[in-house]
């Protein structure tokens, strides 16, 4: 996709903030799409100082979306500190830490990078100190080994001499990657047993990435049951939120299970909140199931308001789980909970029904939707919401789709954005699963349109993590791919990019991105279609479904509606392609009546009797039909210099791997048939006592040629197909070299022996040539941004670089000395520019 990356930067700028807020945030959306990377980051940088408060905030979002495509990390990563440590504005400051967490793993040199952070560390302004322990936390990992004792001992002391929470809860980060786990132990359990409240709710909120590396587990899990009864609020419901995980790891299983009935029936209100979650996490791991669920059905019950908010949702996560006679008791539960006096417990009751509808009874399944529709009326506007989100969970299963399409409608118009947001959202879900189940073509179409135009709606009222903002690209790049015929390759990649930037670490949508891109790549030459170059985009298409096809089995489960919508779109490839097929039988047959009465018609109607014949149901099929149609013509057709430009495209086409260009050249060949030249027999025996005579001198031409294709096959070409920059100029450089030296040594290598050359040969000695003349342009590039501070020498070895870049085009010799003569040269030049 070509994007005008100069008038895009222009608009950041302009007076109109905004004009300049959309740009910017074109800038981020589209970033991977523009050619100049590195300039576009220096660009918003620039723009962090705008007095525009909104038009600083897209740049901060943008900066935050782009980090990892900028080219000079190490740049980046100077360009962040003076953020942190310089802005007058918080909110960029905050942005500037998150984005050094994510930067400094890209950091070639890390020592300096750490030894900037331990500087950032003791900064004399404490929110860059607060900052930078928290940065530390995160980047642990990436430290360099030698210096981990450090950076542990840096936070241990700050945690337990300075009480600094912050430090105290990298700890819980950092405790695995430390090498020396005994004494680091010690430390943390030393932490939270510690008299500081900030110190304690520090360690408790992050010692769940430390729990599987813990030394004295045992000692870890009596501290976390003594913690449970914490005077802190947050620590006591932290505490018993992670004895799920801890359950995991202690050695006494016995006594943690007993512990845990314990708290859940005798303990006080802030206990027993936090045991639902613990109860949800080691459920496959209890001694007893049966117990574990009794355990979360008296919770249920509990008096306190946030014990059976917490109920609700880990009831429903682990239904499917539970005998059927706990199935029983914990649908009554629900049941109970959907219409509880407290609006908090309804929403949590109302997020259980995606997880326990397909395990219900029918009659149950008609019960809990009349609770889904009073629900949708509910005053409580989280249950309004979490219901809106459900709907489109079980709608398939739903006994009423009527009604809840009536409702999702009536929660269209909602006062609270985020429940009108989830109904549009599911409302396009329930159009992919109607798009998904459809018989027909036309209603498959018709439902995915609408899905896409719920799911613009949803977008547009945006809140934070709407799953609409990846479904709105993604299901467009499909709709464009499969069904509509205007579309380009450059909408087509905006869709994805969108997609891409929405995806924020999810698995499965991941897997959802990467089945379309591999749809998408059928879209690299749409934007002049003609005939032909439909048929390249749906025989492109349908190769890349099948990969597509492929990835759809890791989401069969999880987004089961989107991956039968993507294999649906396979069999609609497949009768295109079946279509365009039969126009190329009709072009056939068309050439065959124009060459009747020719010296050509016996010739051309063998090849349309050929075509007619042959059934071809799948891509593999036409593969075959098109290397076996090349084989036919080249029998056919007379080798004479008259059809030489003929045969060459026959065995054009049989060396294309590209199967949409191989249809090209094929219908150019059959348009065509009626222009060769047959030659009668009589003539034919003359030519050959000619060909006789001359027999002797061209023996001497093929050895010669035979030695340079054997030497030829040598050389590694694809090393010249390397794009170069700086981190890899000088060691790619002198591999071309090496190449090159090889190829200098053929002296008889001409323009002529170049023509007598096997096809493959040939082309890959044209590839070289338009190689090299991009690496010229490279280098040209990189040696600039190298002496863009001094001008003389950038001109000089400009100058130099278009002298050799002028050597003749058609000398392929000419080309590669020079190519080496420029190496000699820019090696030593970018080693002292480097130093």
């Amino acid at each position: 996709m070509k994007m005008d990356q100069d008038e895009l930067l222009r608009k950041c700028f302009c007076d109109n903030p905004e004009k300049s807020r959309n740009a910017v945030c074109e800038v981020g959306l589209y970033f991977d799409l523009l050619p100049d990377k590195q300039r576009a980051w220096d660009e918003l940088i620039k723009l962090i100082s705008s007095e525009d408060r909104d038009v600083r905030s897209e740049v901060s979002k943008a900066l935050g979306t782009v980090i990892q495509d900028v080219p000079d990390k190490e740049k980046v990563w100077k360009n962040l500190i003076i953020l942190l440590t310089s802005s007058e504005f918080y909110d960029l400051r905050s942005e500037a830490k998150s984005m050094l967490r994510s930067v400094f793993q890209y950091q070639l040199d890390k020592q300096k990078a750490w030894e900037d952070l331990r500087e950032l560390i003791f900064d004399k302004d404490s929110y860059v100190q607060w900052n930078a322990i928290e940065i530390l936390g995160s980047v642990f990992q990436d430290i360099p080994d030698t210096d981990k004792k450090d950076a542990w001992e840096i936070l241990r002391e700050l945690a337990v001499d300075k009480k600094d929470p912050t430090a105290a809860k990298s700890l819980g980060w950092a405790f695995q990657y430390i090498p020396d786990k005994k004494q680091a132990s010690e430390d943390i359990i030393k932490l939270l047993e510690d008299e500081k409240d900030v110190i304690r709710k520090g360690v408790v909120e992050s010692i769940h990435s430390a729990l599987p590396y813990l030394v004295d587990k045992q000692k870890v899990w009596d501290v976390l049951v003594r913690l449970t009864n914490d005077k802190n609020y947050i620590v006591s419901t932290t505490a018993s939120g992670e004895l799920g995980d801890a359950y995991l790891y202690t050695p006494n299983k016995e006594k943690a299970w007993n512990d845990i009935r314990k708290m859940a029936f005798e303990g006080d209100a802030r206990v027993k909140s936090g045991i639902p979650y613990s109860i949800t996490t080691l459920f496959d791991s209890a001694p007893d199931k049966h117990q574990a669920w009794i355990i979360l059905h008296r919770l249920s019950s509990d008096d306190d308001n946030d014990v059976r908010w917490f109920s609700g949702p880990s009831i429903g996560l682990i239904f499917s789980r539970l005998s059927d006679e706990d199935k029983k008791q914990a649908w009554k539960d629900i049941n109970r909970l959907v219409y509880d006096n407290n609006g908090l417990v309804r929403s949590g009751a109302a997020e259980t029904f995606r997880h326990t509808f397909p395990y219900i009874s029918i009659k149950q399944q008609q019960q809990a939707s009349d609770d889904l529709h009073t629900l949708t009326l509910d005053k409580e506007s989280l249950t309004r919401r979490h219901i809106a989100e459900s709907i489109g969970f079980i709608f398939p299963y739903l006994p009423g789709k009527k009604r809840a399409l009536k409702d999702l409608k009536r929660l269209e118009s909602d006062e609270h954005t985020y429940v009108s947001s989830c109904a549009y959202h599911s409302l396009g879900k329930i159009s992919i699963y109607n798009s998904s189940q459809a018989t027909n073509e036309f209603d498959c179409k018709k439902e995915l349109e609408l899905a896409v135009e719920y799911f613009e709606k949803s977008a547009k009222r945006a809140y934070d993590f709407n799953p609409s903002q990846f479904c709105l690209p993604f299901y467009r790049s499909f709709q464009a791919i499969i069904f509509k015929e205007n579309e380009t390759e450059d909408q087509v990649q905006k869709y994805l990019t969108e997609a891409k930037k929405a995806i924020r670490g999810s698995n499965d949508k991941k897997t959802l991105y990467e089945a379309i891109k591999n749809l998408a790549s059928a879209l690299t030459e749409v934007e002049n279609l003609d005939f032909i170059d439909k048929k390249e985009k749906l025989n492109s298409c349908r190769k890349y479904c099948e990969i597509a096809s492929e990835l759809m089995k890791d989401t069969e489960k999880t987004a089961p509606y989107a991956t039968e919508l993507i294999r649906k779109g396979l069999p609609i490839l497949d009768q295109k392609l079946k279509d365009l097929l039969d126009e190329i039988q009709e072009r056939a047959k068309t050439t065959c009546k124009e060459s009747k009465g020719t010296a050509t018609e016996e010739i051309v109607w063998e090849i349309n009797k050929e075509i007619q014949e042959r059934k071809i149901s799948d891509t593999l099929e036409l593969e075959q039909f098109l290397e076996d149609m090349a084989y036919s013509l080249k029998r056919k057709i007379i080798d004479i210099p008259e059809n030489d430009y003929l045969l060459n495209k026959i065995e054009l086409m049989r060396y294309e791997k590209n199967t949409g260009k191989k249809l090209r050249i094929f219908s150019f060949i059959i348009e065509n048939l009626p222009t060769i030249r047959v030659v009668p027999e009589t003539e034919i025996n003359n030519k050959f006592c000619k060909l006789d005579l001359i027999y002797d001198n061209t023996m001497d031409i093929k050895i010669e040629l035979e030695m340079i294709g054997k030497k030829l096959s040598y050389i590694n070409f694809d090393i010249f197909k390397n794009e170069l920059n700086s981190h890899n100029i000088i060691s790619s450089l002198n591999a071309m070299k090496i190449e090159l030296e090889k190829l200098n040594e053929m002296e008889s290598l001409n323009i002529v022996s170049i023509e007598k050359l096997d096809f493959m040969q040939a082309e890959r000695l044209n590839g070289l040539n338009n190689d090299m003349l991009e690496r010229f342009d490279e280098i040209k590039n990189i040696i600039y941004e190298f002496s863009k501070n001094n001008d003389k020498f950038h001109q000089e070895y400009s100058k130099k670089l278009d002298e050799l870049k002028q050597s003749e085009s058609d000398r392929i010799l000419q080309r590669t000395s020079a190519f080496i003569t420029l190496i000699g040269f820019v090696i030593p030049m970018m080693i002292t520019l480097a130093h």
